[in-house]
C-alpha cells in the first residue's frame, strides 16, 4: 500500500517511453514535465502513507502518547469524541498498590515499620515493581521502560504516607516530565480482642493523581 502510487506512477508513465512498434524512445520536454509532475506528487502521497503507519505503530507500542495535548500538531489531529485511555504508568501503579496492599495485609506492625525503612523499602518496592511490569507486559507495547517509578514516605500522624511516583521519560510535547503518583496511608490499627503488642498495619490509598487523571502533575 505504501509503494502503491509510485507504483501507479511507473504504470502510467510506460506509454511515454513508447513508441510505434513498442520501441523505446525519449519523452518529448513537455511530456518531461508532466513525469516530473507525476512522480513527485505520487512521492508525496507515498511519503504521507508511510508516515501514517509510522503514527499508527507509535500509539500501538507507546499507548500514552494518545494522552499528550496534540492541539499544536501539524500533522496529528485527536478526536475530541474519542475518550483516551489514561497513560500506562496508571496500570503500572494500580499493579502495584494491589500488591502492596497484600503486603502489608494484617502484618504484625513492627514487621510493617521494618519493611518502610529505606533499605527495605527500596527492596519491597522494586520487587513489587518488577513483578507489575511482568504482569502487564505485551509484545505489542513498548513503552514500559519508560516509566521511572520512585518513592517517598513520610511520617503522618501515628503512621506513614508512602508515595509513589511513575514519571514518563518517553516522548511529550512539553519540556517538563509528566507523573502520576499514587498516595497510601499506612496506619497502626488494633484488632478487636487484641492486646496492643498484637497491633497490625493497615494501608489505604487514594486514587491516582496526576497527567491524564485530573490535573496534570509536572515533576
Amino acid at each position: 500500500l505504501i509503494f502503491w502510487p509510485l507504483i501507479s506512477a511507473v504504470i502510467a508513465a510506460i506509454p511515454t517511453f513508447l513508441g510505434e512498434e513498442l520501441q523505446l524512445r525519449a519523452p518529448s520536454p513537455e511530456k518531461r514535465q508532466n513525469l516530473v509532475v507525476l512522480f513527485s506528487s505520487q512521492l508525496l502521497l507515498t511519503s504521507w502513507f508511510q508516515f501514517a503507519f509510522l503514527i499508527q505503530d507509535w500509539t500501538l507500542q507507546y499507548p500514552s502518547i494518545l494522552t499528550d495535548d496534540f492541539n499544536k500538531s501539524a500533522f496529528v489531529i485527536k478526536v475530541e469524541s474519542l475518550p483516551s485511555d489514561p497513560p500506562r504508568g496508571a496500570l503500572i501503579l494500580n499493579t502495584m498498590k494491589t500488591q502492596l496492599e497484600e503486603q502489608f495485609k494484617n502484618k504484625n506492625w513492627s514487621e510493617v515499620e521494618r519493611l518502610l525503612l529505606e533499605r527495605e523499602r527500596e527492596k519491597l518496592l522494586a520487587a513489587i515493581e518488577q513483578e507489575a511490569r511482568k504482569q502487564i507486559s505485551s509484545e505489542e507495547i513498548k513503552e514500559d521502560l519508560l516509566w521511572d517509578i520512585t518513592s517517598d514516605i513520610k511520617k503522618q500522624g501515628s503512621g506513614y504516607n508512602l508515595e509513589i511516583l511513575a514519571a514518563w521519560e518517553g516522548p511529550r510535547s512539553q519540556p517538563q516530565k509528566y507523573s502520576l503518583k499514587q498516595s497510601c496511608q499506612i496506619d497502626q490499627v488494633y484488632p478487636q480482642n487484641d492486646a496492643a503488642t498484637n497491633s497490625i498495619g493497615k494501608i489505604e490509598c487514594k486514587p491516582l493523581q496526576g497527567w491524564g487523571i485530573d490535573s496534570p502533575i509536572i515533576s
